[in-house]
């Protein structure tokens, strides 16, 4: 078996060597470079993403509940973008937001690796063949300046380069135009790994490679040549997709239904900064 490759740090290139290990994690080192960016140090092979086809499977089994679920926070980030005429959205999940988009006559196209996902996306008349692209975002050739917003919902903690995947997603932007992304919020990551394990769920998903805080986030975009952003953390629980976390994490799911009942009603986790999800809105530099 071909050994694997190591990566740097994917905000600042810097080598392994300047990082401490936080702890090991799906055959690797999970690292904390000295920039504040958390990584996975080996990049993954084939076999080491077995599991996502069972995540695939996940979504198609269980697709019209996650489309529901996630129906609420689709409408807000329509809402938090404002007018707009356009929309691209690199990596379609189940496909919450692109049928938001199409209730609201937003000209949706997507980028989606996984054929598995279009097809469903397809069958479900939720997005377009013509305006889809069945490829990773860095093999994609967009057309320049030609959508009012772009949105990466959690994609970018996946990606090798992410600050190279919203370079290409910048180039395909609208001068003054917005782009929109969330990614699991890893402020106080090794608490909340442990919190994760006392719950009998593994340390973090599968799949995941980067591991950002409000800090590193604001520095990927910036890097990326954003010049406006503002991030805020939100609590899941209280955007109504505890339900759903239920369905993925069924060892977990009399423990995850009590915290769903007290997080959606009192979101302490918002107040205290430590909620699952960042969301960044930016906004494109006009000419």
């Amino acid at each position: 078996m071909p050994e694997k490759t190591r990566r740097a740090c994917p905000l600042c290139g810097a080598h392994a060597e300047r990082a401490r290990t936080l702890l090991l994690a799906q055959g690797a080192p999970l690292l904390s470079c000295a920039c504040g960016m958390m990584y996975l140090e080996v990049q993954q092979q084939e076999s080491d993403l077995a599991e996502y086809s069972d995540y695939v499977g996940n979504f198609c089994n269980r697709h019209d509940s996650l489309l529901k679920a996630g129906a609420y926070a689709a409408r807000s980030i329509l809402d938090g973008l404002g007018s707009v005429g356009s929309l691209l959205e690199v990596g379609i999940g189940v496909g919450a937001l692109a049928q938001q988009a199409k209730a609201r006559g937003i000209d949706y196209w997507c980028v989606e690796p996984c054929k598995e996902l279009v097809q469903l996306a397809c069958d479900k008349q939720l997005i377009r063949e013509e305006k889809t692209l069945i490829c990773p975002i860095e093999e994609s050739r967009l057309p320049r300046e030609r959508f009012d917003a772009v949105v990466l919902n959690m994609v970018l903690e996946h990606l090798l380069d992410p600050v190279l995947a919203l370079k290409i997603a910048l180039l395909a932007l609208k001068p003054g135009g917005m782009i929109y992304l969330e990614v699991p919020n890893s402020r106080l990551f090794t608490l909340r790994a442990a919190l994760r394990r006392r719950l009998g769920m593994t340390a973090f998903m599968s799949g995941h490679i980067n591991f950002f805080t409000p800090v590193t986030i604001k520095e990927c975009l910036a890097l990326a040549g954003m010049q406006e952003s503002h991030t805020r953390i939100v609590s899941n629980f209280r955007r109504g997709e505890g339900e759903a976390m239920v369905s993925f994490y069924k060892n977990a799911a009399s423990k995850l239904k009590v915290i769903d009942g007290i997080l959606r009603r009192f979101p302490v986790d918002e107040a205290l900064g430590i909620a699952a999800i960042l969301c960044c809105y930016g906004r494109k530099a006009r000419r």
